[in-house]
């Protein structure tokens, strides 16, 4: 009951991270990226859970209408060799990059224009912390708590519906650039607001001394 159970939401020093984010030039750069493609990206285990599959196959149908967008898979996984298929049985090689494994792989977020998360199960996944923190609009799953991180400042979908993602690719993707700018913005503020390091250690404060 409300009287006997305390929560408390993940979080992150924001400071810290935003300090470990690279120039969005250098980001780019460094995977290798037109500076005018419009990227969609994701953080993620290349794992079935992560629900990748459908994220390759709703970007299979933006890339046929904008095939000058981009979409980087940064992780690695027992999955890695199937999702090489794919990009090669649909000839997606030059729009697709699946970068395997990287150390600090939030550092490459401002690389992308659009944060997906496509996962089937989630708890509170840090990657969306990270893009928020990263001023990066959010499509996501409506799965675990991840409604109650982006609330309405990001665009919710279910699981498992290509159709569903690769509609709310097509909306994001037609955005002018300051409307995107203004979903990031406000995605950085409630990170700000509700998942900063400091109100975590104040509400565990709070808790011990209540005991």
């Amino acid at each position: 009951t409300n009287d006997n159970v305390i929560y408390i939401n993940n979080s992150l020093d924001i400071e810290k991270t935003t300090a470990g984010l690279l120039p969005r030039a250098s980001a780019r750069s460094n995977l290798k990226i037109n500076p005018e493609a419009f990227v969609f990206g994701t953080i993620g285990r290349l794992v079935a859970v992560k629900g990748h599959i459908y994220l390759l196959e709703a970007f299979k149908g933006i890339q046929t209408n904008y095939p000058s967008a981009k979409l980087v898979i940064i992780g690695g996984g027992k999955l890695e060799q199937e999702m090489e298929s794919y990009v090669h049985e649909h000839q997606l090689e030059s729009s697709v990059i699946l970068t395997g494994n990287v150390f600090d792989a939030y550092q490459y977020l401002p690389a992308f224009d659009v944060f997906v998360l496509s996962s089937l199960s989630e708890g509170l996944p840090l990657s969306v912390l990270e893009a928020m923190i990263a001023k990066l609009p959010v499509i996501a799953t409506d799965v675990g708590a991840v409604k109650d991180t982006i609330t309405n400042k990001g665009k919710l979908i279910p699981s498992k519906d290509t159709a569903a993602l690769t509609s709310a690719m097509q909306e994001y993707i037609e955005l002018e650039n300051l409307q995107l700018k203004s979903l990031g913005d406000a995605l950085r503020k409630r990170a700000e607001a509700k998942f900063s390091i400091v109100s975590y250690r104040k509400n565990y404060r709070y808790l011990l001394n209540r005991s």
